[in-house]
């Protein structure tokens, strides 16, 4: 299921999330892949767009999109 962009800012908005510019950032990197990725990988592409962005803003971004089932983590 994909969801869309008013979706996603709608669903982090309810849960009292902002869709800041870092994690319109990391959305973006995942809906533009074609394939998995970890967070090292989501944080060099996040980087090019936003420099200044820490890997703990990865990992944090992606619990919470976890957490609201906007994303689904995997283990390999």
């Amino acid at each position: 299921m994909r969801f869309t962009g008013k979706k996603i800012t709608a669903r982090l908005r309810q849960n009292g999330y902002k869709l800041t510019p870092q994690r319109r950032s990391i959305l973006s990197v995942i809906d533009r892949s074609h394939e998995r990725l970890t967070p090292g990988a989501i944080y060099e592409k996040v980087r090019q767009e936003c420099p200044g962005i820490g890997l703990v803003t990865i990992y944090r971004t992606l619990e919470i999109l976890t957490r609201l089932g906007l994303i689904c983590e995997m283990h390999a």
